[in-house]
């Protein structure tokens, strides 16, 4: 299976230009989303925080299907992964193309990395490599522990030390701490994002516009 991840300032380079069979959308329970995507499409709701419950109080009414908890992402993106994409953690049919499934959230430092690991995972990479290949992608990213933590609950797979070890953390009380990212495919793109010409100018990581071949 490819991956692909995505800010929300770049998703919809990331969609045209990458042209995903699925899209699996982790956005804040204060800002629903209605993006312009007409295919398989897994919304959660996610507060990037570690030490709090993962739909905080607001003004704004949450149904209550919209405010299951993280533990419960996991499963259903193990579900949405083996209805919607073929053989997820499987070899893929010898005369069909790999199915794409790109991944994203606001910022691209918290949420994308901790669910895409968690994605690799489930098609079958070991907790050390899922990491590397992310960070690999998202090198400024701090992915969000608590739904790493999850991953270990359902799976019985030690993740959290792996990440601390791949990634260079850096949190505060509202989540991950950066710039918002571009978007790349995992295990792909050197230098490791690819900005977004969508409403400005392009979007890039240490001012480093990476061009995919192929």
């Amino acid at each position: 299976m490819r991956i692909a991840v995505s800010s929300l300032i770049a998703l919809p380079a990331a969609i045209s230009e990458w042209q995903p069979d699925a899209v699996v959308s982790l956005y804040s329970p204060r800002r629903p989303l209605a993006l312009a995507w007409m295919g398989p499409l897994l919304s959660l709701p996610m507060v990037d925080v570690v030490t709090s419950p993962p739909v905080r109080p607001t003004s704004r009414p949450v149904a209550p299907h919209l405010a299951r908890p993280v533990r419960g992402h996991v499963l259903t993106l193990a579900a949405f992964m083996k209805r919607h994409l073929p053989n997820p953690g499987g070899r893929r049919a010898k005369d069909g193309p790999e199915p794409k499934l790109l991944i994203h959230c606001t910022a691209g430092l918290g949420r994308f990395p901790a669910m895409a690991i968690v994605a690799a995972i489930i098609d079958g990479q070991e907790p050390a490599e899922a990491c590397a290949m992310v960070a690999g992608a998202a090198p400024a990213a701090s992915p969000n522990r608590l739904l790493l933590r999850h991953c270990k609950g359902v799976y019985g797979v030690s993740i959290v030390p792996h990440a601390e070890r791949s990634f260079t953390y850096r949190r505060g009380t509202a989540g991950a701490q950066g710039k918002a990212t571009g978007w790349a495919e995992l295990g792909t793109c050197s230098p490791p994002f690819r900005g977004s010409s969508i409403g400005g100018p392009f979007l890039t990581m240490h001012g480093i516009f990476c061009v995919r071949s192929g």
